[in-house]
C-alpha cells in the first residue's frame, strides 16, 4: 500500500507575480507597501507580499526623505515645537 500525496494549498503568487513585485517593489521603494500591493498584485494580501519581500531580503521600505524648511517656517515653527513639546 503506498502513501497518498496530501493535497495542499496552491500558492496565491506564482513566480512571475513574484519577480514582478521584487523588481517593482525595487524601483519604487518609497510607496507604502500597502499602495504597491494595489498596484502589483491586487489578487495578493498585504501579509503575503510582506512574506514575499523578505524572502528575498528586502526588510524595509525607505522612508520618505524630510522636507527642507524655509527660513520663514523655521521662524514660525520654534514657537510651535516648544509649546507642543511634551
Amino acid at each position: 500500500m503506498e502513501n497518498l500525496l496530501m493535497p495542499r494549498r496552491h500558492n496565491i503568487m506564482d513566480t512571475r507575480t513574484h519577480r514582478h513585485l521584487v523588481r517593482e517593489s525595487r524601483k519604487a521603494s518609497r510607496l507604502p507597501l500597502s499602495e504597491s500591493r494595489n498596484e502589483i498584485g491586487p489578487h495578493a494580501s498585504v501579509k503575503t507580499m510582506k512574506q514575499a519581500s523578505v524572502s528575498v531580503t528586502i526588510k524595509k521600505w525607505r522612508a520618505m526623505k524630510r522636507a527642507f524648511l524655509k527660513d520663514e517656517h523655521v521662524v514660525k515653527r520654534l514657537p510651535w515645537a516648544k509649546k507642543y513639546k511634551d
